[in-house]
């Protein structure tokens, strides 16, 4: 079925609330300007980093209405004409674009601290670790294998079924067995699950990767993974997924709030859709932008697809500014748009190729808060409001952005 557009789909919304006697939400108050509107690069990005157009993008997960099932927010580039997993050159924004556009030290001048990033998916990818290897290797990042140490597949087992406790290789208690991993798959979440880590590599090459796969995109389930990765030892943990928001869904906001640890999650990739777990009162929720480069000036805009609005379930935050009455979605903004995507590697999608959505954006937010040494600090976003000063405008947002594209790890 087509998507209403924006306008005329909240128009129907809210004529059949009131119909109904729902409640209304208002509209997300302005923020006030805080922030550059642009920025000079620190380095100009590569030849190849831009590339608009051409090869459509895939959805890697179909959007499903049952508020008890997530769907990963990624959409995928590949470049089919690609035949080896080492070519002279890739489309996409590279890790040392993202150094340069997010304004943190690039690799191999990052603090020598490894903390421990957790990322969040459904089933289990088999060549998680292998993929991986190739887009490290490629890049010139430091390896992250389980040999070292540095990545851990941790399978969490459904709630409904027994979990034993076992230890990693460093002794720290896992709470669901490594043992019980789901069942694989080579689709969308594959897929989704080889971004996540590599994002994360490309922000963070000295953070320690716990990938805990769920036994199903069962809302449940990866609310059970979110458990697994804080056992492994996780201060902060990426959910690129998302399920539509339900008033059921309150029962599991605490083990989407596993505080101290903290949950990044992506706000949705369908304008004004608002999904959970973003939605919940201290998850923090990242939107998307599209990248404009000029040069070596750059400015952020909203992107068109990029979900969030008032949550008409979850409370405000205290620390919010009142944009809505109830929680607004989003806390913060990072590149979305598959035009201005990010290169990835995933063989079982043919290898090379251009990523994006909001599950392209949360990882990168998760990986710049692990490196700032600051994951554990407050409730929620609480921390990011108080330094809204490092934060870049994102034109045409509202506040679906937030307080808009972090410009620094002062940001956190």
């Amino acid at each position: 079925m087509e998507r209403l557009p924006r306008i005329a789909a909240a128009a129907l919304c809210a004529a059949f609330l009131a119909g109904c006697g729902g409640a209304i939400e208002p509209t997300p108050k302005a923020l006030a300007p805080q922030g550059a509107a642009t920025r000079v690069l620190r380095e100009p990005l590569g030849p190849r980093s831009i590339v608009s157009g051409g090869r459509a993008a895939v959805t890697l997960c179909p959007a499903t209405s049952d508020s008890s099932q997530a769907s990963c927010l990624g959409s995928a580039r590949m470049m089919t004409s690609l035949t080896s997993a080492f070519p002279d050159s890739v489309d996409g924004l590279t890790p040392a674009d993202l150094s340069s556009i997010y304004g943190y030290p690039a690799p191999g001048l990052q603090p020598s601290n490894s903390p421990v990033v957790g990322v969040v998916v459904a089933y289990d990818n088999a060549n998680a670790e292998s993929d991986l290897s190739v887009y490290r290797s490629y890049f010139g990042l430091p390896a992250c294998t389980s040999g070292n140490g540095c990545f851990q597949k941790v399978g969490a087992a459904a709630p409904s079924q027994s979990n034993s406790q076992s230890s990693d290789a460093k002794g720290k208690a896992v709470r669901f067995s490594v043992s019980a991993h789901p069942a694989s798959t080579s689709g969308g979440w594959a897929a989704e699950s080889d971004s996540d880590v590599e994002i994360v590599s490309a922000v963070c090459g000295n953070c320690q990767i716990v990938l805990a796969e769920a036994a199903s995109n069962n809302i449940n389930d990866l609310a059970a993974a979110v458990n697994a990765a804080t056992g492994a030892g996780a201060t902060v943990i990426n959910a690129s997924f998302g399920a539509n928001e339900s008033p059921w869904q309150t029962n599991l906001e605490s083990a989407f709030e596993p505080a101290p640890v903290k949950v990044v999650a992506a706000a949705g990739d369908s304008a004004g859709q608002v999904l959970f777990p973003a939605d919940a009162t201290n998850v923090i929720a990242v939107a998307g932008t599209t990248l404009n480069v000029s040069g070596t000036t750059m400015s952020q805009s909203l992107w068109q697809n990029s979900g969030g609005g008032c949550s008409r379930v979850f409370a405000a935050p205290p620390y919010q500014p009142g944009w809505c009455t109830n929680r607004s979605i989003a806390d913060v903004a990072g590149i979305a748009d598959p035009n201005t995507g990010l290169a990835f590697y995933d063989s079982g999608m043919g290898g090379w190729g251009i990523i994006g959505g909001t599950s392209v954006a949360a990882p990168v937010i998760t990986a710049m808060l692990a490196m700032s040494g600051d994951a554990v600090a407050g409730s929620g976003a609480q921390p990011l409001y108080r330094n809204p000063g490092q934060y870049m405008q994102v034109g045409g947002a509202g506040t679906i952005a937030g307080l808009g594209l972090p410009i620094a790890l002062a940001a956190f």
